[in-house]
């Protein structure tokens, strides 16, 4: 393993706070907090209980309250139910909560994230009068909103869905005036539509009226597991969002960093590098269990989240200046949920996840106007797609039947490997080595190999080879 690491870097030179039946005991033992990624994917918290009484913090006056609800506008003709989207990964979006369990941000996400087994854990206590707000765009239009009555998850010994209270009444609010009050079946788990719930942009608020308590009598948190506003907007881009989450109060709007082009040339080395030294990180995680020998371990699993998100996280933080669109694409790739274990599901989020950032930092050095950090990028992006090449075929190349096809393909996985060091010391004069290799149509191999080869020939270009 060590020496594969060595490998991949230099080629690239670069809780459940809702109660589970996992509590302890007694209320003021902790429990271990639950395994997850909450920066990325709004996993449940802990199981520890808060103290017994815990008061329930009181909910801020509605943002800008009017007598009554304005008019909605009527929607445009020529929009139908097949052209709304998930307004809340489509556009800029804000999400607040009245508390959150021990305070934390992640138990938000965890509303929004599109995983029904994670779940908005309040702070225990604060229950009737707990509430969630949503500022919407105002170029969108909600046609629709819809939400689960409680934390859908199974869990233990004890069901988190009917352990924990349910959300029975809700209150919808749109700039302080009053759109509808919407009951709901707490025995469906189903996410249930919010009836009359529908108008232009603004910032929307869910007060929780009416809760019913669960069969855990510990358990005092609203808990709420998913989320939906369905809508349309002229500037959605549909799942290439992830909304900004706050506890207690919205954040302020949204407002670009300055694009200080000075400062943005001064960090590309370092920072691209840094990128790419943690995407390579997280394919050599990913590559423990490559070659199908082995599942992933938890630690394994852990490891290539924490790299990717680094990578994908810093990626974002340096492209927003330059261009905030795409720096949110890379957000909601970051907060997305992935079935790591399967290889599949992995390549192919991979695959994606190098696609973005390569059109991401390619448009920071067009932007820059700067042949050498183009340059800096493409040697960076052509070291991580050959990673990926070479992993997939020193791993596959056991697998193969004997024969002229599988011989090929270890001689084949063989180069790959001594180009991998090459590459990472000589870019220059491994790329005709790596352009005289016959193309690698295999489905596993090909749009790797394509893309790899672009970045050779953009590097030409723009270092001047």
């Amino acid at each position: 393993m060590d020496v594969m690491r060595t490998v991949v870097v230099l080629s690239v030179l670069g809780a459940w706070a809702c109660g589970s039946s996992e509590q302890p005991a007694e209320p003021s033992a902790p429990a271990a907090p639950a395994q997850g990624e909450p920066a990325a994917q709004g996993a449940p918290a802990s199981a520890e209980p808060a103290p017994a009484e815990a008061p329930a913090p009181s909910a801020p006056a509605p943002s800008a309250p009017a007598p009554s609800a304005p008019a909605p506008s009527a929607p445009p003709d020529d929009i139908d139910e097949t052209e709304l989207v998930d307004l809340l990964r489509a556009v800029r979006v804000d999400v607040a909560t009245s508390s959150a369990y021990q305070d934390r941000e992640s138990q938000v996400r965890a509303l929004v994230d599109d995983d029904l087994q994670t779940a908005w854990n309040s702070r225990t206590g604060d229950l009737e009068g707990a509430w969630i707000e949503v500022r919407i765009p105002s170029d969108a239009r909600v046609f629709s909103m819809s939400m689960t009555a409680g934390f859908t998850r199974d869990g233990g010994e004890t069901d988190l869905f009917t352990g924990n209270h349910r959300v029975s009444r809700v209150r919808v609010l749109r700039d302080g005036a009053e759109l509808a009050t919407v009951d709901l079946d707490v025995e469906s788990r189903a996410a249930q539509v919010l009836d009359d719930v529908e108008g232009p942009g603004g910032v929307y608020r869910i007060e929780l009226v009416a809760l019913t308590p669960g069969t855990n009598p510990r358990w005092r948190e609203a808990c709420v597991s998913e989320l939906r506003i369905l809508g349309h907007a002229p500037s959605a881009l549909e799942g290439e969002r992830t909304p900004r989450v706050a506890v207690g109060a919205l954040p302020p709007p949204y407002v670009p960093p300055p694009a200080d082009r000075e400062a943005i040339a001064s960090a590309h080395a370092r920072t691209t590098q840094s990128i790419a030294t943690a995407f390579a990180d997280a394919l050599l995680a990913s590559a423990a269990a490559d070659d199908g020998s082995r599942d992933l371990t938890e630690s394994d699993v852990e490891d290539l989240r924490r790299e990717r998100r680094a990578a994908l996280t810093r990626a974002a933080d340096y492209v927003e200046p330059v261009d905030a669109d795409r720096a949110a694409g890379l957000r909601a790739r970051a907060s997305r949920a992935v079935a790591w274990t399967d290889l599949g599901v992995r390549r192919q989020t991979f695959a994606g996840d190098l696609d973005a950032l390569g059109v991401a930092l390619e448009a920071v050095g067009v932007w820059l106007g700067d042949d050498a950090a183009r340059c800096r990028w493409a040697r960076l992006h052509a070291g991580l797609r050959l990673d990926r090449v070479a992993t997939y075929m020193r791993g596959a190349a056991p697998h193969l039947d004997e024969g002229a096809p599988a011989a090929r393909w270890g001689e084949v996985a063989d180069t790959l490997a001594e180009l991998q060091e090459a590459w990472g010391r000589n870019a220059r004069g491994a790329a005709p080595r790596i352009e005289r290799v016959r193309r690698l149509d295999a489905p596993g191999v090909a749009p790797d190999w394509d893309a790899l080869l672009a970045q050779v020939a953009l590097a030409r270009t723009t270092c001047g080879w």
